[in-house]
């Protein structure tokens, strides 16, 4: 399910994906984030959430295109997060910047447990998604220099 324009053939970045479609369009629009600043050369919203946390929200490539979101939540460990609070952040930023299909087919895979689990520890926990176009499918939360980061994300080549 390829929802992106593939790069034309020549371009002088020698790049698959188009890097000129890659904007900010796909965060416009939603409730909550109108405070956030876009870096145009890593294709990457930083958005400062009404509750203090950080929302890094990715979407772009070159030679593989990736969407990703990553909730920075400060002052909290790891260990006091149980894993369906890891899995119901990673819905919520997934419901903010994938598609409304990539969302539906998410959740089915989470009801239905459809996913691999790569590590789960007081430092991290990770699972992989099954999934037939991308490379990588993921969520994954980590404690971080007093930080937890919970992540969310695909990319294919």
């Amino acid at each position: 399910m390829r929802d992106v324009p593939l790069q034309a053939i020549g371009q002088s970045e020698d790049c698959i994906f188009d890097q000129k479609t890659q904007t900010d369009d796909f965060i416009k629009d939603v409730e909550g984030f109108a405070n956030y600043t876009w870096d145009d050369s890593k294709k990457e919203a930083t958005i400062l959430l009404a509750n203090g946390d950080t929302l890094v929200a990715h979407r772009g490539g070159c030679n593989h295109f990736g969407v990703s979101g990553t909730l920075i939540k400060d002052n909290v460990r790891l260990e006091n997060i149980d894993k369906s609070y890891i899995i119901q952040s990673g819905l919520w930023i997934a419901e903010r910047i994938f598609t409304p299909a990539n969302v539906q087919e998410l959740k089915i895979k989470l009801e239905t447990e459809d996913y691999q689990i790569g590590r789960d520890d007081e430092d991290l926990f990770y699972l992989y998604f099954n999934h037939e176009s991308y490379s990588e499918y993921y969520l994954r939360a980590e404690r971080l220099e007093g930080l937890v980061k919970i992540q969310i994300g695909y990319y294919f080549n």
